[in-house]
């Protein structure tokens, strides 16, 4: 039975699995009556499922008509999984398959409409989940990050080619130290332009972090 819109809070919080595999979420409803399609929302990276812009969006999805649910990927806001801060891009791609899954059988969701919104580097896993999930309705990625090509080039155009060599050189460190047995390496995600091993450097694509 689904719960009349008075019946329920028109937000909830809900996860998926437990320990390290658990996936939380947040789950707006909408007020009209079901069934509904379902909408999954992936973060961008660093970012949680609290963070802006994804409540306003997820509640003008819900708004719309449609059940819309904001998920934090593993080892990212209050979902498990270690080391924390780990980004994973196979990783994002399997929560969110596991995400859309679940969420296809929330009481009054009407399962054959689903589909996924995702931006920035999210938007990479959304579209590896929504190839291999193989039969969802909609996709809607905002400012995706897509190609690693076109980001190097990026830099090379705004001279910011040391960046890049900061990060790359941090994550060999990282993964060299992994295969040792080692503890996990820390880099900030926002840093002095060229001075640092952070990807996004203020001013500039950084400001948003703040």
């Amino acid at each position: 039975m689904v719960p009349a819109a008075e019946e329920r809070e028109a937000e909830e919080p809900w996860s998926v699995g437990s320990g390290a595999d658990r996936l939380d979420a947040r789950i707006y409803w909408p007020a009209r009556p079901g069934p509904w399609p379902v909408v999954v929302l992936g973060q961008a990276l660093g970012f949680r499922a609290v963070d802006p812009p994804v409540p306003e969006v997820a509640r003008a999805i819900a708004g719309g008509g449609a059940v819309a649910v904001a998920v934090d990927y593993r080892c990212w806001g209050s979902s498990g999984g270690l080391p924390r801060h780990l980004h994973s891009l196979p990783q994002q791609r399997d929560d969110l398959v596991t995400a859309l899954a679940a969420a296809r059988e929330l009481p009054g969701v009407d399962g054959t409409r689903a589909g996924c919104w995702a931006w920035s580097y999210g938007a990479a896993a959304a579209v590896l989940a929504a190839r291999q999930v193989g039969d969802l309705r909609g996709l809607v990625l905002r400012s995706p990050f897509l190609s690693g090509t076109r980001y190097v080039a990026s830099l090379a155009l705004s001279r910011a080619l040391p960046q890049l060599l900061r990060v790359v050189g941090a994550g060999v460190l990282d993964a060299l130290g992994a295969a040792a047995g080692g503890a996990p390496r820390y880099a900030p995600l926002v840093g002095p332009r060229c001075a640092s091993a952070a990807p996004f450097w203020e001013p500039g694509p950084g400001d948003g972090y703040r």
